[in-house]
């Protein structure tokens, strides 16, 4: 079994174009996976829930652009 990869919020930002404040407001709207908290004041995501997200947000685009 391959371990889970874990990233951080830096790299959540490089893979999405989303900055802190609005990948915070998506978690309060249980819009974008919530964070593992990994220790005193450090959070991480698992990488897989992150692409997971993304091919959601591609899937409904898909979708939505199929009735438009």
């Amino acid at each position: 079994m391959r371990p889970h990869k874990i990233i951080h919020l830096a790299e959540i930002q490089s893979y999405t174009g989303l900055r802190s404040h609005q990948i915070r407001e998506l978690i309060k709207y249980r819009e974008f996976p919530y964070p593992l908290k990994l220790g005193e004041g450090q959070v991480g995501w698992l990488e897989s829930d992150i692409s997971d997200w993304q091919a959601n947000l591609i899937e409904r685009r898909e979708w939505n652009s199929h009735w438009l």
